[in-house]
């Protein structure tokens, strides 16, 4: 196993990266074992001219989770905005349901749908913005 010196002198090795990507807001740092702000850690690393590198910022394999025994809370990270599609996106943690994306709001949207446009809550369930709110299944012709 090779040593190399990490970012600000933290230890690291080739196999498992310094910091583990949760989602585009966090990032959980194996030393000390906490979760961390992902673009303020960037922000910080570009200020002192540092550009991260896949030894250091990476997202987790497959049973990393399970097989190390760490477990630990990921904080919610609402989506701000929808686009639609067929299937549409959001930009952050998919809203749970109908009820979870209607206190989310418009994210973003002005206008009503087109026909056939939708986005996949994690219920598994279709919705799409009619202009005013969030409504069942996909735009109507």
């Amino acid at each position: 196993m090779t040593i190399r010196i990490g970012y600000r002198n933290q230890r690291y090795d080739d196999i498992v990266p310094l910091y583990i990507e949760i989602n585009a807001k966090f990032v959980f740092n194996r030393l000390t074992s906490k979760l961390m702000d992902k673009p303020a850690l960037v922000a910080a690393m570009a200020a002192d001219g540092h550009t991260p590198h896949a030894n250091e910022i990476a997202p987790p394999s497959p049973g990393w989770a399970r097989s190390n025994g760490w477990t630990y809370p990921v904080p919610p990270y609402p989506s701000t905005t929808a686009t639609a599609g067929k299937p549409g996106s959001f930009d952050h943690d998919i809203p749970a349901d109908l009820v979870a994306i209607k206190a989310l709001g418009a994210l973003g949207n002005t206008t009503k749908w087109t026909v056939d446009q939708w986005v996949v809550l994690a219920d598994a369930s279709l919705a799409h913005w009619n202009g005013t709110t969030w409504v069942v299944g996909k735009a109507p012709a």
